[in-house]
């Protein structure tokens, strides 16, 4: 019985020293395994990005562009506790393939970017468009301050500051009714904002030589706009003027053009003039 129970022991033994040198060397297999795809990521060249191209910008620099994205691939503490020592803006596969649209926003003159990324040349693609200027708003205000223009593009975003115009080659819409909103705000709220584009596509398709365009009253919703030698045009912001643009250059051909007081389109499917 003592025999059989030393060997009992011994076999226990070494079961367990069998036990222990495999678990041992699966833990240095796992540990070699992270160890060389941490080095694939981190430190070999696979990855790393030997060029970024710009595209699609022509008023935004790039430089400000690429701080964008790195801005938006990263906050500010992992930049220095975690992620720029590790990988740094070097490695390809830290780069986002989008931002978010608070991010875009640090750039108001961006609709929209994207990032593409090819790993085979090492080259990140960041292609960008730009809101494309339609039309500038002037927010003049009643107590004779100065008043504060900007372009806005075809959605009705404020993007960048600008200065009144004369003249017809830029339409202009001066703002009596409200304060200043800033970049990235809305001219006005948002159910008018596609009623105003189309006004202000219908007066350009209709050849009108515009003096002023004016905004006189936001709670009557409505717009005023006054010709050189010709008559004043009323429109609504209720509703689209697409409709009125025909009718409009039909009254236009009439021989007492010059003589007219208005047109009055604030009445939809109606257009008075007299």
């Amino acid at each position: 019985m003592q025999v059989r129970s030393y060997i009992s022991e011994r076999q226990r033994a070494r079961r367990k020293r069998r036990v222990y040198f495999s678990t041992a060397i699966g833990i240095l297999v796992v540990v070699v395994v992270a160890l060389g795809v941490g080095w694939v990521i981190f430190r070999s060249p696979i990855f790393w990005v030997d060029r970024i191209v710009v595209q699609g910008n022509a008023t935004v620099p790039s430089d400000a562009i690429v701080s964008l994205v790195e801005a938006a691939a990263m906050p500010p503490a992992s930049r220095t506790f975690l992620v720029k020592p590790l990988l740094g803006f070097r490695n390809m596969l830290l780069w986002p393939s989008s931002i978010p649209s608070s991010t875009l926003a640090w750039i108001p003159q961006l609709n929209g970017l994207t990032v593409s990324k090819d790993y085979f040349t090492h080259t990140i693609t960041i292609t960008v468009t730009e809101r494309q200027p339609l039309a500038i708003w002037c927010f003049v205000p009643k107590d004779n301050g100065d008043e504060q223009c900007f372009w806005f593009d075809e959605t009705g975003t404020i993007f960048a500051r600008t200065y009144d115009t004369e003249g017809g080659a830029i339409t202009v819409v001066h703002d009596y009714s409200q304060k200043p909103s800033g970049v990235n705000q809305k001219i006005l709220p948002d159910e008018f904002v596609a009623n105003l584009i189309s006004i202000v596509n219908v007066v350009r398709a209709a050849s009108i030589n515009v003096d002023t365009i004016a905004l006189n009253d936001l709670s009557l919703e409505e717009i005023d706009i006054s010709t050189v030698n010709g008559p004043s045009l009323y429109f609504s912001l209720r509703f689209p003027a697409d409709d009125d643009l025909q009718v409009i250059r039909n009254i236009m051909v009439l021989p007492n053009w010059s003589k007219l007081g208005y047109i009055d389109c604030r009445t939809e499917n109606r257009v008075y003039y007299k």
